[in-house]
């Protein structure tokens, strides 16, 4: 948003009108005028244009830099899945991770949370951090991955 002492300028569009109305509805019931919220969605929208998702191999840098810490945790594995670790556009900005724990480390679900702040401290800080357990396959004590899905961090 500007303070009021950049310069302005003019910006015309045409919506349906029931868009239009609706958008006039929603700045209403924030207590904005529409320049308002128009400002602000345009400001916000453009700021997001300008951020970069991290490439897979340096989320994998950052995350390899914890594995001391983590493994005293009782970390055993992290993995890094998902569209990073596929190769694949990310819609948003987010870290899909799962690990496998170490047997004899008998972590509480505190502990967990401890891992999962760690893991996020480490990483930039506009990033969603989902931390999951990787699944074992019904039929055996194997766990189920694909090479495409998944890249090892440790």
């Amino acid at each position: 948003m500007t303070d009021g002492s950049e310069k302005t300028a003019f910006l015309s569009a045409r919506v349906p009108v029931s868009l239009r109305n609706r958008f006039k509805a929603v700045a209403a019931q924030r207590g904005l005028k529409v320049q308002e919220l128009l400002n602000e969605l345009l400001t916000r929208y453009t700021e997001g244009l300008d951020r970069r998702e991290p490439s897979a191999a340096e989320i994998l840098h950052l995350l390899r830099a914890q594995k001391e810490r983590l493994m005293r945790l009782g970390l055993q594995h992290l993995y890094l899945t998902g569209a990073l670790a596929r190769g694949e556009p990310s819609t948003g900005q987010e870290v899909s991770l799962s690990y496998e724990l170490d047997p004899q480390a008998g972590l509480s679900l505190l502990s967990i949370g401890r891992v999962g702040d760690i893991i996020t401290a480490s990483l930039p800080d506009d990033l969603k951090v989902t931390l999951v357990p990787r699944k074992k396959t019904a039929t055996s004590s194997t766990y189920a991955s694909s090479t495409d899905d998944e890249i090892r961090v440790f």
